[in-house]
């Protein structure tokens, strides 16, 4: 049997193995990725936006007639799921003035902190990423966004630079106040194989800075070291950015922050803030907090709406497109005898605008004709997909806005039970 006379992870004086580190968090996100259908994600992005890569790819057509399941079930599915006005009500346990008295503080100063750390917003991103990703995961911060601590010896980690330059500066997050806010699901990373979050014995946030910002940063130590790894998506002068870990080891009670971008020439090289004690680890967990809706039982990770809904998004799109052409084939047509109507004349018969006359010559020598009509069955498909669509999401017909007549209108009772 090996005899482990360290932690693993860590050397004799608890300082981390970056390379241990860097292996366990590459197989996380490995183990992610794959499970949260990573590959799949901007194809639902852009089916969300409406842009079809392939429009119509499975028609062999130039163009496509879009129902936008993405689009709809998010929009229908978030406001259902997050508070939209939150706010807590705090009941005092004992009998008394003073314990009311307290009671009522603490209701004023937590729904205080609800607004200024802007929750609802970040529920509303984590819901979202929840539903497209799979899992949404929210963060809860003290005092600075790129502390893995956020205070240090009892007071706010400075993160002003001698030249006066301000490492962070996001406007809602506040020295020595709590924040919370919302994490990209794949910045999250645990353990491989992790079944529970609650079993992960540690947790890494992967954060995306400028390299300047990283360098000009007080907090982080061989900042010299840096280079960039990234560079930011969707701007026309691309900036360069840096990969950082931000490590929350609940073995040890630790925190700290490495990059794997510094060389490794010399001992220690990429830990940016050593290990510290962790005061954001608790019995309810921290700092991360995931969501997930449609639970893997093998895995942690939760299952993406998006796998399901994107080949009913497939189909919809086939038989909306097939009706569009239909429709266009079936707009009535005119055939006349040889010059028994001047050319400007046919265009003046067709218009949309009124015209005062249309002189042409014998009775019968125009014909109307139409070349086929929309075929009822497309209709019939569309409704079967858009009632798979509607079950599969959990909603009901009242809850889909459907209208039910006669004999199949629900009671007012049953209208409320949805």
């Amino acid at each position: 049997m090996t005899d482990h006379k360290y932690i693993p992870g860590y050397d004799a004086d608890l300082q981390p193995d970056i390379a241990w580190w860097s292996a366990q968090i590459n197989q996380g996100s490995e183990f992610r990725d794959r499970w949260t259908m990573n590959d799949r994600w901007n194809t639902w992005d852009k089916y969300y936006r409406n842009d079809y890569p392939n429009p119509g790819a499975r028609l062999g057509l130039s163009d496509v007639m879009p129902v936008n399941l993405f689009y709809m079930m998010a929009r229908s599915f978030v406001p259902r799921v997050y508070f939209r006005n939150p706010s807590l009500s705090i009941q005092a346990a004992k009998p008394g003035p003073e314990h009311l008295g307290l009671a009522m503080l603490m209701e004023r100063i937590d729904n205080r902190l609800i607004i200024e750390m802007k929750i609802k917003r970040a529920m509303k991103k984590i819901i979202n990423s929840a539903f497209f990703h799979g899992t949404g995961i929210g963060k809860l911060g003290f005092g600075a966004q790129y502390h893995p601590v956020g205070y240090t010896d009892d007071r706010a980690a400075p993160s002003q630079s001698k030249e006066g330059f301000e490492a962070e500066y996001r406007s809602d997050i506040v020295s020595d106040m709590p924040w919370f806010g919302h994490v990209q699901t794949d910045h999250l990373i645990v353990p491989a194989g992790t079944v529970d979050y609650l079993d992960a014995p540690w947790t890494a946030h992967a954060i995306y800075r400028p390299t300047e910002d990283m360098r000009f940063d007080p907090r982080l130590a061989n900042t010299e070291t840096l280079g960039s790894t990234h560079e930011a998506e969707h701007v026309k002068a691309p900036q360069e950015l840096t990969l950082s870990y931000e490590v929350h080891d609940k073995r040890t009670g630790l925190a700290f922050t490495f990059s794997p971008s510094a060389s490794s020439a010399a001992e220690g090289a990429t830990v940016l803030i050593s290990p510290r004690a962790d005061l954001q680890q608790s019995a309810n967990g921290g700092p991360m907090y995931p969501i997930v809706f449609n639970d893997n039982l093998d895995v942690f990770w939760g299952l993406p709406d998006g796998a399901i809904l994107e080949p009913l998004q497939d189909e919809i799109n086939e038989i909306a497109t097939q009706i569009m052409y239909h429709r266009r084939l079936s707009i009535v047509k005119f055939i006349a005898n040889k010059g028994s109507i001047d050319a400007d004349w046919a265009k003046e018969f067709l218009t949309e605008m009124d015209a005062s006359a249309v002189l042409f010559g014998e009775i019968g020598d125009i014909k109307a004709l139409q070349t086929g009509t929309i075929p009822p069955e497309l209709f019939q498909s569309f409704q079967q997909i858009m009632d798979i669509v509607r079950m599969t999401m959990g909603f009901s017909r009242n809850q889909f806005g459907e209208f039910m007549g006669g004999s199949e209108k629900p009671s007012a009772t049953e209208a409320g039970i949805v």
